[in-house]
């Protein structure tokens, strides 16, 4: 299997089935002790060069007959600008556009770069995440919830 990118957060899928596969022993895998990796088969309707490309993202595994399922997680099942409406148009643009600003919280960080990231301190609320921005990690300041700093770490 080769690797198609990262699925950034609030990105618009299409569901079109769910597979099975032997867990990868080679690689770094969200489920490293699983008997096999549970991958969601979708499409990306919004992306203007492929709107009917498949792929797909591990979202779970099973170990023996146990199945592990994480979409509750990792997606929305509602349209999440209905949902946080009142972020208001600048935080949208910042999300949509896939990139960080001073001010963002956390959950709409993720939503904008995704949820990969390693957290630096342990402050609720006042401390450091590095987020892997499309390859490239940001370590992002958080005060009172809210990032206060943003810093390219690729360099």
């Amino acid at each position: 299997m080769r690797s198609g990118g990262v699925l950034l957060g609030a990105e618009k899928i299409v569901v079109k089935g769910a597979v099975e596969q032997a867990a990868p022993k080679a690689q770094e895998t969200r489920f490293p002790d699983a008997d096999a990796e549970v991958l969601l088969v979708f499409t990306r309707p919004d992306d203007p060069r492929n709107p009917a490309k498949q792929y797909a993202v591990a979202v779970g595994d099973r170990e023996g007959r146990e199945y592990n399922l994480l979409t509750d997680q990792l997606f929305f099942y509602d349209d999440p600008h209905q949902l946080y409406s009142y972020w208001g148009p600048r935080v949208w643009q910042s999300i949509d556009s896939h990139r960080a600003a001073l001010g963002m919280t956390q959950r709409q960080l993720q939503m904008a770069l995704g949820q990969v990231m390693t957290p630096r301190g342990d402050i609720m609320g006042d401390q450091s995440f590095e987020f892997d921005d499309q390859g490239k990690p940001k370590l992002i300041t958080f005060a009172d919830g809210k990032a206060i700093a943003i810093r390219d770490e690729s360099q």
